[in-house]
């Protein structure tokens, strides 16, 4: 599995878990990579990619997807890939749809 398609599912899995912790070590786990690959993800997917993550330090601590308007964005990468698809599905809503990766994206 590339990085990429590791970091789309990381984000699936999050986003599905919305406002649980998930811990590094279980995703870790999941895709059988180590603990530090997982961070080196999420910091691109924080830093790159702007998504809504929260990472908490320590004890009790994980990572999970804010949802909320942070780092200027709303909606996530995966929500932006479906639009583009549903762009090209439907060339008729091309315009609204755009908008809404333009205003929320």
């Amino acid at each position: 599995m590339t990085a990429n398609a590791r970091r789309k599912e990381i984000l699936r899995i999050l986003y599905g878990r919305q406002n649980m912790l998930t811990t590094a070590r279980y995703l870790a786990e999941h895709f059988e990579v180590t603990e530090k690959t997982i961070y080196r993800d999420i910091d691109a997917l924080v830093s790159d990619e702007h998504e809504p993550l929260d990472i908490l330090q320590g004890r009790g601590g994980g990572i999970r997807y804010n949802g909320v308007r942070k780092y200027g964005r709303i909606l996530s990468m995966i929500q932006v890939d479906a639009l583009k698809r549903a762009i090209e599905n439907n060339p008729n809503d091309a315009d609204i749809l755009q908008g809404i990766i333009d205003t929320l994206g």
